[in-house]
């Protein structure tokens, strides 16, 4: 499935530009014009809006231009039509002024092959404000949408400084695409929303880059969204924006290498990134921080949510919850179905101490595992056992900072247990371990979740899973194609899954169910120590040349093994 939905997105990047035909816009321009050179600029971009050809690239040159812009032309699937700034000009498209419901600065209706990048869209507030609005209309489709290098700010539901808490029907978004079609003939097809930043919008009940209904093959790559008063990307289904409940999801997309803080609502649990009812989606590789939730893969009407992939990516301080799964009310929201949380770190989010950094509700064959949960108070997950569960959970390293010596482990019937406890009465999370994962850095000043060389985490994930190869991790780089390591970070450095040195000492095989052998050591006196993860000492050995250290009476697990009191240490895993 993972596969399929690669592939769908391959159209996304497959525009082709060859020689084209140059408009110009300027402040200073005039609409009687050719608009083929400067010196014969246009005056605004709604005029060229109206006019630009297939094939032709609309330059616009720095100013304000206090217009709301309807695109009414049509480009090719090889000859597009560009709307952009002027080399390095700064063009705003600003709104002030508008009063009108249900305004857009910008408003693609049931036209293709179109890119717009390299603009500021700013200072729109009316009730029901877009500052980008993608929509299709029953019986007319839309493919070939790129929004490119965009800044968006500032659009707000309501002109008041102040508007203070709002009410349903108060709503604002920064890029808002809506497939209304009913068919697979009157889809949005092949959208790419890239390296755009939005911020500083007042949302009301609506988000800040939101993907809704018939849409199919979508990518919202490397964006900032920040700074928001509701979710930043939101990718929805089952809301009625298609007619056709069967298409009424949006789907066969990658929300991949993002970075979304701040997002905070007055109403809601606001997410940074929130899959709400869709389908096929990949959720990977992105930073999401200081929201109400991280990440949330829910279904919030009645329906379904399926196919959704959280991997590789770093949520932390987050004020609720960290990752959130399930629909949340087992009467009247819908269903989270065969979809995946793995190789994620989330680090410190739930200040509140009451919903972990992991929540579970209303699921059905979903898989967690190969995460890193570290709390900063006492409770890791929250179990809402009222929804009916069915879920598999293992390979997670835990662990709770608080200086507590007993650590409440899982809500769980709305009992706080411990992990064995836990572990025997859920038969879950049974290779999972409770230790501290040592990253490179987790001071509040300076964070830096990737794995320092001593982290229990390397090499310590499910041993029979497999990386596609088009997976990888938060930076981009391969998986190890035999023991992954758990967390959004692969650790590349002296430490390989096949030999462990350290100076004059080598662990050989690593990992390894029967035998270690100890390679290459000039030691031939003292002692050998092994240590399990809670820094327990559970064997020694005599020292020699070619040491031979049965392991096959130990569990499963990461250990660590001294060589007479020396500092170093190496770690080994049982598997």
């Amino acid at each position: 499935m993972k596969n399929l939905i690669y592939i769908c997105l391959l159209l996304i990047f497959s525009n082709k530009i060859f020689a084209q035909t140059n408009f110009y816009v300027s402040p200073s321009g005039n609409n009687a014009n050719t608009g083929t050179s400067i010196s014969t600029a246009w005056q605004t971009i709604q005029h060229a809006a109206n006019t630009a050809i297939p094939d032709s690239i609309v330059n616009i040159l720095a100013g304000t231009y206090n217009e709301l812009v309807s695109i009414n032309v049509n480009g090719t699937a090889i000859n597009p039509i560009v709307f952009r700034n002027y080399q390095n000009d700064v063009v705003l498209i600003s709104g002030s002024g508008f009063t009108a419901s249900f305004s857009n600065l910008i408003m693609i209706n049931s036209k293709n092959n179109i890119e717009i990048k390299g603009l500021i869209l700013e200072n729109l507030s009316t009730p029901f404000a877009n500052g980008i609005l993608v929509v299709s209309n029953v019986g007319a489709g839309i493919e070939n949408i790129t929004l490119k290098d965009l800044k968006i700010r500032n659009i707000r539901y309501s002109a008041d400084v102040n508007p203070g808490i709002p009410v349903a029907g108060n709503n604002a978004h920064g890029i808002e695409i809506y497939g209304k079609g009913i068919t697979e003939l009157d889809v949005i097809r092949n959208i790419k929303v890239e390296n755009c930043e939005i911020y500083n919008n007042v949302n009301g009940f609506s988000e800040n880059l939101t993907v809704n209904g018939n849409v199919s093959n979508f990518a919202l790559i490397n964006n900032s969204v920040h700074d928001n008063t509701n979710i930043g990307i939101d990718v929805a289904g089952n809301f009625g924006a298609s007619a056709n409940s069967l298409l009424d999801h949006a789907r066969n997309g990658i929300i991949s290498g993002n970075e979304t803080y701040n997002n905070v609502s007055q109403v809601a649990n606001s997410s940074g990134i929130y899959c709400d009812g869709c389908q096929n989606t990949i959720i990977e590789r992105n930073q999401t921080h200081h929201n109400t939730v991280g990440i949330t893969v829910g279904c919030e009407p009645n329906g379904t949510a399926d196919f959704v992939y959280v991997y590789n990516n770093f949520v932390y301080h987050n004020t609720y919850t960290g990752i959130q799964i399930g629909g949340y009310n087992p009467a009247t929201t819908g269903i989270v179905n065969n979809s995946e949380i793995s190789n994620n770190t989330c680090f410190h989010n739930d200040i509140t101490n009451l919903h972990g950094e992991l929540l579970v509700e209303k699921v059905n064959n979903c898989k967690i595992f190969n995460n890193i949960f570290n709390t900063a108070g006492t409770l890791l997950m929250y179990i809402d056992n009222i929804n009916p569960q069915n879920y598999t959970s293992n390979y997670n390293l835990f662990h709770s900072s608080s200086p507590l010596t007993v650590l409440p482990f899982v809500n769980y019937r709305f009992n706080t247990i411990q992990l064995s406890n836990y572990q025997t009465t859920t038969k879950k999370d049974l290779n999972s371990e409770l230790s501290f994962p040592n990253f490179v850095s987790n001071t509040t000043s300076n964070i830096n979740l990737h794995l320092h060389e001593s982290s229990l985490a390397i090499n310590m994930g499910d041993p029979g899973y497999v990386a596609l190869q088009s997976v990888r991790d938060i930076d981009g780089e391969n998986r190890n194609n035999n023991i992954v390591d758990i967390g959004a970070d692969e650790f590349y450095g002296n430490l390989t899954v096949y030999k462990n040195t350290m100076e004059d000492f080598v662990i050989y095989p690593n990992p390894s169910n029967d035998f270690i052998s100890i390679l290459n050591t000039d030691h031939e006196n003292g002692t050998i120590q092994i240590y399990n993860s809670m820094g327990q000492l559970i064997k020694k050995a005599p020292v020699t040349k070619g040491l031979q250290i049965n392991i096959s009476n130990l569990s499963k697990a990461i250990y660590f093994i001294k060589l007479n009191d020396n500092a170093k240490t190496l770690k080994f895993v049982k598997n």
